[in-house]
């Protein structure tokens, strides 16, 4: 099957779409609260009733922190109120992340281990 990839500012998505599914991948958590309802109103634009948007976040749980900015669950919800979206599901999961060296201090193990870091999955239906 072939799958489109494309490349565009998640905040201004203009011209884009109509897809089925979006997939985010560490990029909810990088943005505060108004940038985060800004983006998943931009995401109503370009997805299609009945389409569906996963979202994998850090988790402001364990060590994420470490990795980069963390959210709590009920940041994706209130992200996706209104009347364009219905939450099926937010829950737990994992990132598999790689210690570096700056990190082995923080993990205790050694730069280059695998380690697992605590996130959350988030499946949304557009309306």
């Amino acid at each position: 099957m072939d799958a489109p990839f494309v490349v565009a500012d998640a905040l201004a998505p203009d011209g884009l779409g109509p897809f089925d599914t979006v997939v985010d991948s560490a990029l909810f958590h990088l943005f505060d609260p108004g940038d985060q309802a800004r983006y998943a109103h931009a995401l109503a634009g370009v997805v299609r009733p009945g389409g569906v948007v996963h979202v994998l976040a850090l988790a402001r749980t364990g060590a994420a922190a470490e990795f980069g900015p963390v959210i709590d669950a009920t940041d994706i919800r209130a992200a996706f109120t209104g009347p364009d979206w219905t939450v099926e599901t937010v829950g737990p999961a994992s990132y598999r992340g790689v210690v570096t060296a700056g990190l082995a201090g923080s993990y205790g193990e050694p730069a280059g281990t695998r380690v697992e870091v605590p996130a959350h999955l988030a499946r949304v239906r557009r309306r």
